[in-house]
């Protein structure tokens, strides 16, 4: 059975140093703490997001500075001088709509206020609870910009329940799909593959079937990422896999240079009965290793295939449409999307990317217009932006100047 406790946090918001150049987005807001969906793959599982153990278990229901989440954000905004609307993504780390939401209501708060505030929306989610926000999403996608992802890792029943035993059926992410598309196109959509599981949901008859079914939705866009596996994380999988397909452990131990055993699963369960915690962490540590993303080799062939799946059915492996504010940041986010869409491409074919990256990372953090800072000949001045940078920038620039839509440069591009 899972609980149900209300917790008090420090903070609502989470403000990036940078839009994050997968997601587009610059906050992040989790209205619970813990997910019951309970997913065996979650990267929520490692230390490093500093959430207690059990958290397919226990969900905390935040409340921020004893105030309840809806009032604390809109205070937020409110007092927000140096924040500008931007995308606020919710479901990063725990679902935004798992079981607890139909009793709480904690997404729906949340919605209210973006909606208010004019601040444009991402949802990730693996429910079909959705369709009870709709009315407020097509709000926010009128008054700004709104996408919903669903993540679908899989369409087989029965690895679907082994993967993510707690969240709705993959089928009925793909209707809810379906439904969003057919009613509110208003609404950015797409489907995150995200993870793809070693041995179980990386064959290509899988992905194809997943990328198709996308496609015949409507849908605008598919993310994908190998499977990352760190410290408690990578332990919990690995127990429930020895479980139910001990015959991949081996092939795991290889994929990711770990060393998985008995003992190792033994001090999973130690550190879950909730007692020196530190210090069984610390041993863990000592005692487990493994890589946290698997063999470059193994990456580059899956990249391929997706890359390839999502040609032949002429849907995009990025968002398509980012959010574009009308101020300032216009010019600036569609230079930097241009050239992060181009880091992105370079990554997944296994070449040196971060020079582009950077140079788009830092172009869109700018607090002014780069149309202004190349007029006065200091391009230069921008963090990782050299001569090649500039090269691949000036005929936007230039197309700007000259009142050229954007918009036909970048369908050439």
């Amino acid at each position: 059975m899972v609980k149900y406790e209300f917790k008090d946090f420090k903070t609502v918001l989470k403000v990036m140093k940078y839009v994050d150049s997968w997601f587009w987005c610059k906050y992040i807001i989790n209205c619970y703490n813990g997910c019951e969906h309970a997913c065996i793959y979650c990267d929520t599982r490692s230390f490093r997001y500093y959430l207690h153990q059990d958290f397919g278990q226990t969900v905390y229901i935040k409340t921020i500075n004893g105030k309840p989440i809806g009032e604390a954000l809109d205070q937020r905004l409110k007092k927000a001088r140096k924040l500008l609307p931007d995308v606020t993504i919710i479901g990063s780390a725990g679902d935004a709509y798992q079981p607890a939401e139909m009793e709480y209501g904690q997404t729906r708060q949340i919605l209210q206020v973006l909606l208010k505030h004019k601040y444009p929306l991402s949802i990730l989610t693996k429910s079909d609870m959705i369709q009870n926000d709709l009315d407020l999403i097509l709000k926010i996608a009128k008054a700004s910009w709104a996408a919903v992802s669903f993540t679908v890792t899989t369409l087989n029943k029965e690895i679907n329940k082994f993967l993510e035993p707690g969240a709705p059926s993959a089928e009925n992410r793909m209707k809810c799909l379906e439904l969003i598309n057919e009613k509110y196109p208003e609404i950015h959509t797409g489907i995150f593959i995200m993870p793809i599981v070693p041995y179980l949901t990386d064959d290509k008859e899988t992905l194809e079937e997943i990328i198709r079914r996308t496609k015949e939705s409507g849908s605008e866009y598919i993310l994908f990422s190998g499977m990352t596996m760190r410290d408690f994380q990578a332990i919990f999988f690995m127990s429930k896999l020895e479980e139910k397909y001990p015959e991949l452990i081996p092939k795991y131990n290889n994929l990711y240079n770990a060393n998985f055993c008995s003992e190792t699963a033994n001090l999973m369960k130690e550190l879950q009965d909730g007692e020196n915690i530190e210090e069984k962490k610390e041993k863990l540590k000592s005692k487990f290793k493994c890589e946290y993303i698997p063999k470059m080799d193994y990456m580059l062939k899956i990249n391929e295939i997706v890359v390839e799946l999502c040609k032949k059915y002429d849907i995009k492996y990025r968002i398509k449409e980012r959010y574009i504010p009308k101020d300032y940041r216009k010019l600036n986010y569609k230079i930097s999307q241009f050239l992060c869409d181009m880091s992105y491409d370079r990554q997944i074919q296994g070449k040196y990317y971060n020079h582009l990256l950077w140079a788009g990372l830092n172009i869109g953090n700018l607090k002014e217009s780069i149309q202004n800072i190349a007029n006065r000949n200091e391009l230069k001045s921008i963090k990782s932006v050299g001569d090649k940078i500039i090269e691949l920038i000036n005929p936007i620039l230039e197309a700007n100047t000259k009142g050229k839509t954007l918009e036909s440069f970048f369908k050439k591009s």
